[in-house]
């Protein structure tokens, strides 16, 4: 692409290259530089826990949630979509700045993007914070730091350490990917990403990334003849439904035989 004019570059395509996590070109693998990227709108898919999720902190009575899952499962870009919606921006409406650790949204409610980010130290008066139910929690972490955390605070909701650990790994055990978890007088929500079928999600974000207005910048340029990638492109828009079907159905088998891919991985 350098050998010719800028004018000539597919912008979409330098963007594509930045969501791999091969070499140090991949700002935009994270959710974080994600959320302030104008080109994230043309592929992203909204997931269904994003509603889920806003209903719960937004109804009467509602209750703290943990969204959790492995490494890519897309966490952090559903926590970004909770905050956009509980502040009345755009579906896909870049970021002015990357997320903090904690974001206070009013009236009354919190975002915890990554509980691996806390200060350790003052674990027990952010248990307390939540266990007072004055504001309710949004928390995002994976397994190991959720369970560090409450291992932690097991004495301050009556259990030992390996009662909760029971209770916090039945609750992410659930077969539809959400279950409840009970300390005390605390209910919470438990989304587990990682029990959840990402297939569908993945094929959409493929049919948009393929998708012939996101190639318009390619159509009449010189360099269209030589280029491997408008071929491909070019191959896929032809032969769309039969690719779609046949790349997830490989995918699909996988998936049943047991290898689980994230969504980052697939995209």
């Amino acid at each position: 692409l350098s050998r010719h004019d800028p004018a000539s570059v597919n912008p979409f395509v330098a963007y594509l290259n930045s969501m791999q996590r091969l070499s140090g070109g991949n700002s935009n693998a994270l959710a974080e530089f994600q959320a302030r990227n104008p080109y994230f709108a043309k592929i992203h898919v909204p997931h269904p826990f994003v509603n889920t999720i806003v209903n719960e902190l937004n109804r009467a009575g509602g209750h703290t949630v943990i969204l959790t899952g492995h490494a890519g499962d897309g966490k952090s870009t559903i926590a970004l979509d909770v905050y956009r919606k509980l502040k009345g921006m755009a579906d896909g409406e870049p970021l002015a700045h990357a997320p903090e650790m904690r974001e206070d949204v009013e009236p009354g409610i919190t975002i915890l993007k990554d509980l691996s980010e806390r200060d350790k130290r003052e674990d027990a008066v952010l248990w307390r914070e939540i266990a007072g139910r004055r504001r309710r929690f949004l928390i995002v972490s994976n397994t190991g730091a959720l369970l560090e955390f409450l291992k932690g605070q097991a004495a301050a909701c009556d259990l030992d350490e390996i009662e909760m650990e029971s209770r916090v790994l039945t609750a992410l055990d659930s077969e539809s990917g959400s279950g409840d978890l009970e300390l005390g007088n605390q209910r919470m929500l438990v989304l587990n990403l990682a029990r959840v079928d990402n297939l569908a999600m993945a094929r959409d974000i493929f049919a948009r990334m393929i998708a012939p207005d996101r190639w318009k910048a390619c159509h009449g340029r010189p360099c269209q003849e030589n280029c491997p990638i408008w071929r491909n492109v070019e191959l896929l828009q032809n032969h769309r439904e039969t690719i779609l079907e046949r790349l997830f159905l490989a995918y699909r088998r996988m998936h049943e035989y047991g290898t689980r891919l994230t969504l980052r991985q697939l995209t």
